[in-house]
């Protein structure tokens, strides 16, 4: 696969910096964007210094700094699929549309290509060790080192609904969409198996103590224990297509299809649902102070108080292609279906154990450093 480091922006329109337009929803309403070539749907992730990477349909990785001023292009020739996974020296991994793991330097530059014999699902985790986890839609688990070398492999038989997510440092969880949900250690021992009773096709949250948080197409959210017993079963009245998110208190937020968005406490009773004007397919954010930042399928973006009252919104003309992210210093990204990557405001950085889909802004699929 060619993979050339760009550093000539002229044939991207507007790139000189964030670009500035304005929403509805008074104060605070005021956003920016960058104007990509091609639908994004690989990420964005921000990692430490506050660069934000993410991908596009033409196969352009990009890289831009805080302020939105570009840092440097990847022309590759996939389509790149799912969030970026930041390593513990700021090294890029993430997926292809087809069969391909890619991995880059912080600078832009290539530092390897493994192919996985199936096509990915969606996001990657990254341990401690930066040791990486995949899982296939031909129902691969993979592992592999920093170097792009394989550890292990297992095969089960039904497609991944998404990429690993991590348990602490040792077990991670995969879910698949016959609904099972399977925990393997690290080193890729199976350890137990959970039964949802209908298929899922979202990636799972990790609680503060470990506890694994699912939902189903049927409307059920799951509390699995980290020996893999039932805590408890939620149940909501549409399929749980966005990925749940965990607040500081613990409550879980999360849509489903019947476009309504559902706040969870962390013993399984409700606190309270809204309907809103279109479907949840994206996870949403949640910041320190409990707020509940989201899109839906009708291109609208709000905040919400930890009551549900809405403290903002943001009106666009297309859905939201990517889940969106939220940095330490209170700025969300979020991919639109006009080919933009936004940046808009927020009151706090992140709070909880799972403030966004895959854990943090470095998307490495384990619960965020604090």
């Amino acid at each position: 696969m060619l993979m050339k480091r760009r550093t000539d922006f002229a044939v991207v329109a507007a790139l000189a910096a964030w670009i500035g337009f304005t929403g509805c929803g008074g104060p605070g309403s005021d956003l920016r964007h960058y104007q990509a070539e091609d639908r994004i749907r690989a990420g964005p992730s921000v990692d430490l210094e506050g660069r934000i990477v993410f991908g596009s349909d033409d196969g352009l990785l990009h890289c831009l700094l805080a302020d939105g001023t570009p840092a440097w292009q990847v022309q590759t020739e996939a389509i790149l699929r799912g969030p970026p996974a930041i390593g513990r020296d700021g090294s890029l991994f993430l997926t292809t549309f087809d069969t391909l793991i890619l991995a880059f330097q912080p600078d832009g530059r290539v530092r390897w290509s493994f192919e996985a014999g199936g096509r990915l699902a969606e996001g990657l985790a990254l341990d401690d060790e930066d040791h990486l986890y995949a899982a296939t839609e031909s129902g691969a688990v993979i592992s592999l080192t920093s170097s792009g070398r394989q550890r292990w492999v297992l095969g089960f038989d039904a497609p991944a609904a998404a990429g690993p997510v991590l348990v602490g440092n040792r077990l991670l969880a995969v879910a698949f969409v016959n609904g099972r949900v399977t925990a393997l250690t690290s080193e890729g021992m199976v350890r137990w198996h959970y039964d949802l009773g209908a298929p899922v096709i979202s990636t799972p949250a990790v609680a503060a103590d470990g506890a694994i948080i699912v939902g189903d197409e049927a409307g059920g959210l799951h509390r699995i224990a980290p020996d893999g017993a039932r805590r408890w079963i939620f149940q909501a009245e549409a399929s749980i297509q966005s990925s749940p998110v965990i607040g500081p208190d613990g409550e879980i937020v999360f849509g489903t299809e019947d476009n309504r968005l559902w706040v969870v406490e962390a013993d399984g009773r409700l606190r309270w649902e809204r309907t809103f004007s279109g479907s949840l397919r994206q996870a949403a954010v949640i910041d320190a102070t409990g707020n509940i930042y989201f899109g839906d399928n009708s291109g609208v973006f709000r905040a919400l108080d930890r009551e549900g009252s809405v403290l903002r919104t943001w009106t666009q003309s297309r859905e939201f292609t990517s889940a969106p992210v939220l940095t330490r210093d209170a700025r969300i990204h979020v991919a639109s279906g006009d080919f933009r990557l936004l940046a808009i405001p927020a009151d706090g950085g992140p709070g909880g154990s799972w403030p966004m889909e895959r854990g943090g802004p470095r998307r490495r699929g384990h619960p965020q450093e604090q």
